[in-house]
């Protein structure tokens, strides 16, 4: 063999490595960091703020897609994964992965949204900034991001040797 096949497979190996440990760290750093802001965000002092319940439904949501994401991957680093040869679990996680990110993502804009609307000059824009319509507008991005990527769980048909979006 030359030495190009030999440093490609140096390269993977140091590659899959890499992977492995960086996903190991960022799941305990950040499965230990949510639920920090889910202690901190459920405080009786917090309840009332408008911001404070989208950044305390945003923990949630990025948990579970720490868990449903990283998990999977980190098994697959030392053993055979589960999602690889089990549709049903590929689909699962396929849903919840895309979905909680989706949410994350429109619920920091939503996060967004609300600060911009309480820091405004505008008083009929700073009624709109409360708990009731963070609340409503929370609501309504979780059902449209689960209806959005709804189709995974009855149409995706993953491969079954691998999960076919690793």
């Amino acid at each position: 063999m030359s030495n190009n096949t030999y440093f490609i497979a140096f390269l993977s190996n140091m590659t899959a490595q890499f992977n492995r440990s960086l996903a190991v760290f960022i799941f305990f750093f950040g499965v230990i960091g949510n639920i920090l802001n889910i202690f901190v965000f459920s405080q009786r002092f917090y309840r009332s703020n408008s911001c404070a319940w989208i950044f305390l439904v945003l923990s949630i949501v990025d948990l579970v897609s720490l868990v449903s994401g990283l998990s999977t991957l980190i098994i697959a680093g030392w053993t055979t994964n589960p999602s690889s040869h089990i549709g049903s679990i590929c689909k699962i996680r396929a849903f919840l992965v895309f979905s909680t990110r989706t949410m994350a993502t429109w619920l920091m804009v939503l996060a967004t949204i609300d600060r911009w609307f309480l820091s405004s000059t505008n008083a009929l824009r700073r009624q709109k900034s409360s708990l009731k319509n963070s609340q409503l507008w929370t609501t309504i991005i979780i059902i449209l991001s689960a209806i959005c990527y709804s189709q995974q769980l009855y149409c995706y048909e993953a491969n079954l040797l691998q999960c076919a979006f690793l």
